[in-house]
């Protein structure tokens, strides 16, 4: 090797070196950076402990004040009120089943391919054309969706406006798709249908971590912004933390039960949420809280928990009620029939008219099969068998 090989050698390690020093200095800035935003947010959680424990030394626990009781009372008053005048949950077929007024967390459970989006859809549709009872004002829904993008959503509830079903996205006609943009700026205009996904205003993580979710909820209060209802597609997909990324996502959404427990109680509407089931194993009867994917803890502040599963042949969908603290619906179950991407009332009439769809369609089948043997019978033999 000659000298000036030598020495470019010699120089490149140098600068390897280097590289690697430096590499090293920005890993341990970065690093540094993360642990020092994970103390942080550790020392945040502990000063509100902290301050909650002040609270409760400070509070007296005898004989109530007048505005205490006053409050109390005012509380009672607009619960009581609400709860006599529910919102329609989906279709009539709910009604004295779920508790569709303020203070409920109403948790739907389903497996993958089961409708969880179609029920999320139908529900806020439901919403969008109902109005209080008592004043006849316009319904609010807010959704909060970590599953679809928000033109999705809109689009589904395009589709159940105009009777379509939103499937087969490449079989939509040109016309369809104009329609879809027609409605999108009518819908997130209105005030009334507001869709929240996971890049809300370019920020990433609003739908899937728990300070996104904390966050709206706490600009939802200050802001004194109130929605009719609020619906969360779904459950198992709040999975990380943004403040401390090694948490897993069992204690995330332990985190989320809780805040949403909270959340419940100083916020005037009902929140829907969405969880996805495992499959149920054969022959196995293992209880509905078992088989939600993800933490448990989900269960704790839900007021009334359903199932729904899905009898494609008949057209028809069975809610199963595993908990209701509030209404006299645990253990039942009952269904609702499936129209035009519409879960509508399972009457006799319904039934009646599946079943003749039914068998209509099994006579065309039986006829287009004569109709091809008698076909067969003008066809002339060749070859060795002529």
């Amino acid at each position: 090797m000659s000298d000036k090989e030598s020495k470019e050698d010699f120089l490149k390690k140098v600068n390897e070196a280097a590289d690697l020093e430096t590499l090293k200095q920005q890993t341990a800035a970065k690093k540094l950076e993360l642990d020092s935003k994970i103390i942080n947010s550790k020392l945040a959680t502990l000063k509100q402990h902290e301050r909650d424990l002040e609270i409760a030394r400070n509070s007296k626990y005898g004989a109530l004040s007048p505005e205490e009781i006053a409050q109390i009372v005012r509380d009672n008053d607009e619960y009581m009120e609400s709860s006599r005048n529910p919102m329609t949950f989906i279709c009539d077929s709910f009604d004295e089943i779920v508790p569709f007024f303020r203070k409920n967390v109403i948790l739907i459970g389903a497996k993958t391919g089961e409708g969880k989006s179609t029920a999320v859809a139908n529900l806020a549709f439901a919403c969008l054309i109902g109005k209080d009872k008592a004043t006849g004002r316009s319904y609010r829904t807010l959704v909060i969706t970590n599953e679809e993008k928000r033109e999705d959503f809109y689009n589904r509830i395009t589709s159940l406006v105009r009777g379509w079903h939103y499937t087969n996205h490449s079989k939509f006609t040109i016309e369809q798709r104009k329609e879809f943009s027609k409605m999108i700026p009518i819908l997130a205009s209105s005030g009334r249908l507001t869709v929240v996904d996971n890049n809300h205003g370019g920020s990433h993580g609003v739908t899937t971590t728990i300070e996104g979710i904390e966050t709206m909820f706490n600009s939802l209060l200050e802001n004194k912004e109130y929605y009719d209802v609020i619906i969360i597609d779904y459950y198992q997909n709040i999975i990380s933390s943004k403040l401390n990324p090694g948490l897993d996502q069992y204690k995330v959404q332990e985190k989320f039960s809780k805040l949403v427990d909270d959340f419940k109680n100083n916020y005037p509407a009902p929140i829907v949420v969405m969880a996805q089931l495992k499959s149920q194993r054969e022959k196995s009867e293992e209880p509905f809280q078992i088989r939600i994917m993800g933490s448990k803890s989900i269960m704790v502040p839900v007021t009334l928990a359903m199932e729904m599963v899905i009898d494609r042949k008949n057209l028809r969908t069975k809610w199963v009620v595993h908990k209701s603290r509030y209404t006299e619906g645990m253990g039942k179950d009952f269904f609702t029939g499936y129209e035009k991407g519409k879960f509508v009332p399972y009457t006799n009439e319904f039934a009646e008219k599946v079943q003749k769809a039914s068998y209509e369609k099994e006579a065309r089948k039986v006829n287009q099969i004569i109709d091809q043997n008698n076909g067969l019978k003008d066809v002339k033999p060749t070859g060795d068998n002529q």
